[in-house]
């Protein structure tokens, strides 16, 4: 590589183009990012000691070698493009910034001129026309905010996410506050020094860019990998898989405002999917190796099973209704995320066929039916890990998946169902954790239910309330803070209402017979809740009716989540 100490203006001065990669991330910095940098360069502009101020590396490659010496010079640039931006901002931003402050447009200074020719030197290539107009060129929807910005100043309606416009606001306020002269600015500026690094064809773009420490904002997870795939191939290839692949997934998974969380858990589970192992460490290098490993099916093919698996990534966390989706939202309903790679490879199985939607909805259930019997018998959670790569390599067919379950340690077991109920007689559900305790009552509500009825907006009502008067006390018995202190979180205990607040601590043949105010009757003996039907042939309620309870619901329980035979 040719690599050289460069003034940043001599940069941009140059009659060329610097393109960014349609594969780079999207500009980003942030305003603490845009604040810095200006004050950095007000501080250097005014210590007269200090004959430069560093602010990295530029990493750029020719994009044809063979240009005529008449024609622009274009330039990729593989590293450095956020700086660059932003300071084509800052310069924009001071352009405008020295009209405000000397509005007749007097020259003034040998470093600082009329305002429009800070940005015929620096922003633009004069006598080009089209895109290559523009010295720097950004990926498709910063570069289309970035035009409108150099040419009008007003942001149009359809500009919804890119920073271009907030960050040119931040940093020209950021100058009027500042009240400093355009002149020392400028000088500041003129001060900015990095390692312009020329790319030639042989080098390893890629290594190159993974190695260069850079002063901007650390590359994401997402960043580095996408990267990665897409300098694997031809400039011409990398749009047409950014394109069809790989930004439709961003969309997807939310990365379009810059935020990277979701693919990283994606990529997490994708990675732990197809490779079938606990991944430890930075899984971007076992990412590279994976690459190396399958390098001969061609990037196009990797990039496209990713895309897939970020498909059904999307459709396991949004999944409601219907044959395979319905099964999917009760397995998401048990809490236990980690199954994901499980399920990833169960519907790419799908996909390919190898898989039945039949065997497909036989795995599920038993996942299904394995986590909340742990959930009921309130089990460790420390074993789901090894668990969860277990399924992963048992999923060729529901009868190895049954015998995986089955080979289990103790310590992994399914619960069977003796366990399941004798757990649930004195078990305080309640206490698990609402979302689970939630789910448990709303699935036992919706059993053999053809029309699902929504409880999301129903809370969970204490037969025997929480607080107990003087006429619950009576009824109890001797004995009643026993009952209390054992039976009250426990499932014979809970059902659903929409009443909650009405009902408080009343006793139980006022909760049967209720009536609000205005005369409705939202008694148990009213309510449509299937779970709190067994109460209407109550008169009382105690030990005895919380036990029988539980027990009739923990035997329905059972049948819904049945252990594998």
């Amino acid at each position: 590589m040719k690599a050289v100490h460069n003034e940043f203006t001599k940069l941009l001065a140059a009659e060329a183009q610097f393109c960014v990669p349609i594969y780079q991330r999207k500009y980003s910095w942030k305003k603490k990012n845009c604040v810095k940098l200006l004050s950095d360069i007000i501080q250097a502009s005014k210590d007269t000691k200090r004959p430069c101020h560093f602010i990295g590396s530029v990493i750029y490659m020719a994009s044809d070698d063979s240009q005529h010496a008449s024609a622009l010079k274009e330039y990729l640039v593989i590293d450095g493009q956020q700086r660059l931006t932003t300071l084509s901002i800052l310069l924009l931003a001071l352009s405008d910034y020295t009209k405000r402050k000397i509005p007749d447009a007097v020259e003034y200074g040998k470093a600082v001129t009329h305002y429009d020719k800070i940005s015929r030197r620096y922003l633009i290539n004069e006598y080009e026309t089209g895109d290559m107009y523009y010295k720097v060129r950004l990926n498709e929807e910063d570069f289309y905010a970035y035009k409108k910005l150099i040419n009008k100043r007003e942001k149009p309606d359809d500009i919804k996410n890119s920073k271009i416009f907030e960050n040119y606001s931040i940093l020209y306020k950021a100058m009027v506050e500042s009240k400093e002269s355009p002149q020392v600015i400028f000088d500041g500026i003129k001060k900015l020094m990095l390692v312009d690094i020329c790319l030639v064809p042989e080098d390893n773009a890629q290594l190159v860019f993974e190695t260069v420490n850079s002063t901007g904002l650390p590359l994401s997870t997402a960043d580095k990998i996408r990267n990665f795939l897409l300098m694997t191939v031809e400039p011409s290839k990398q749009t047409q898989l950014y394109t069809d692949y790989w930004h439709p997934m961003e969309k997807d998974l939310g990365m379009e405002s810059g935020n990277t969380n979701e693919f990283e858990n994606f990529f997490n589970y994708y990675m732990t999917a197809v490779m079938k192992k606990q991944l430890v460490g930075d899984y971007y290098e076992q990412f590279k190796d994976y690459y190396t490993d399958n390098v001969s099916v061609g990037t196009e093919t990797i990039v496209r099973q990713i895309r897939q698996y970020s498909k059904f990534y999307k459709r396991w966390k949004e999944a409601t209704t219907g044959r395979i989706d319905g099964v999917l939202a009760k397995v998401r309903k048990t809490g236990q995320f980690k199954i994901t790679p499980a399920v990833l490879t169960i519907l790419a199985s799908l996909e390919e066929n190898d898989l039945t939607e039949d065997d497909a909805i036989a795995i599920l259930t038993m996942i299904e039916s394995y986590w909340m019997r742990r959930t009921i018998c309130a089990l460790p959670t420390n074993t789901a890990g090894p668990v969860c790569l277990t399924m992963l390599k048992s999923l060729d067919a529901p009868d190895t998946f049954r015998t995986a379950i089955e080979n289990l340690t103790w310590a992994q077991r399914m619960p069977k169902d003796d366990e399941v109920i004798n757990t649930l007689k004195t078990l305080k559900i309640y206490s698990l954790s609402s979302p689970r305790t939630k789910t448990i009552l709303d699935t036992l509500e919706n059993n053999k239910r053809k029309e699902y009825i929504p409880t999301k907006e129903y809370t969970i009502e204490h037969i025997m309330p929480q607080t107990l008067s003087d006429n619950w006390k009576t009824n109890l018995g001797t004995d009643y803070e026993t009952v209390h202190n054992t039976y009250l979180h426990t499932l014979g205990n809970l059902t659903l209402t929409g009443y909650n607040s009405e009902y408080q601590n009343k006793c139980f043949i006022e909760k049967m017979e209720y009536t609000d105010k205005d005369g409705n009757k939202i008694g148990y003996r009213h309510t449509p809740i299937k779970i709190s039907s067994y109460l209407t042939n109550q008169t009382v309620w105690g030990k005895d009716q919380i036990l029988a309870r539980t027990e009739r619901l923990a035997n329905e329980l059972i049948q819904i989540w049945k252990y594998p035979k």
